[in-house]
């Protein structure tokens, strides 16, 4: 991805630094919830994979290698914008927002993998105010109110302190930050107070059937399966 001025993509500016701020304040003084993660021994997770560290890299290197990992899923993001992109592709602008992981302290190739699951990176942002309805805006958790690349629920943004209704009035390149931002976050939850204890595995097996479905049994194998193969080959994205 060419560093031009109109494509280096620091969510618009210090308006975007300053939400973000905020946003990772309120989930880092969001009430604490549930216990341990059960007694019974989990087997091995194989996240994260052994290896040397990785290689140091600027954010601007990570952003260009998301890219190049949205644009090889899914070409037509590359060429397709949006009236409010300026010259931004979608495939830019989504690789600006799952970059935020590096500085929300989740593994970068991790949060892209989850991505490229929930939605081969679309956006899925120009259904806000239905989700909202149906979830009566995050007071419940009901299925197809999903929202951004990473699919999160109103009622997930609610879990990290981030009001999903402040969607409907931010322009596409932002909606799509926030909404990653709040997948982001909601992992981060999970592993840190949700389920502490837990392993990356079985947060992303909570992140799928929900955390009460979790605690109660519920797993989805392949989901965790298809989000790990793929992390595994994004080892490029590993900070």
């Amino acid at each position: 991805m060419a560093k031009s001025g109109k494509d280096k993509l620091i969510w618009l500016g210090l308006g975007g630094a300053a939400l973000l701020a905020l946003a990772a304040g309120r989930a880092a003084s969001a009430p604490r919830s549930g216990g341990a993660v059960g007694t019974s021994p989990s087997p091995a997770c194989p996240y994260p994979p052994p290896g040397p560290p990785p290689l140091d890299k600027s954010r601007w290197d990570l952003i260009d290698r998301i890219y190049a990992r949205i644009v090889e899923a899914n070409p037509r993001l590359k060429n397709t914008s949006c009236s409010e992109c300026g010259n931004r592709s979608l495939a830019a602008v989504v690789a600006g927002a799952l970059a935020q992981a590096e500085g929300l302290e989740v593994p970068p190739d991790l949060v892209v993998a989850v991505a490229w699951r929930e939605s081969t990176f679309n956006p899925h942002v120009d259904r806000v105010a239905e989700a909202l309805r149906i979830s009566n805006n995050g007071a419940n958790c009901a299925s197809g109110t999903e929202i951004g690349p990473m699919q999160v629920k109103p009622c997930a943004f609610k879990t990290v302190r981030l009001d999903p209704t402040l969607l409907l009035n931010m322009p596409t390149p932002v909606r799509i930050q926030y909404a990653v931002s709040a997948g982001i976050l909601y992992l981060r939850w999970l592993k840190n107070t949700r389920l502490p204890g837990a392993s990356w595995c079985e947060v992303l097996h909570a992140y799928n059937v929900g955390p009460g479905a979790f605690l109660a049994g519920q797993r989805n194998a392949a989901y965790v399966q298809a989000v790990l193969g793929r992390a595994g080959e994004y080892s490029e994205l590993r900070v």
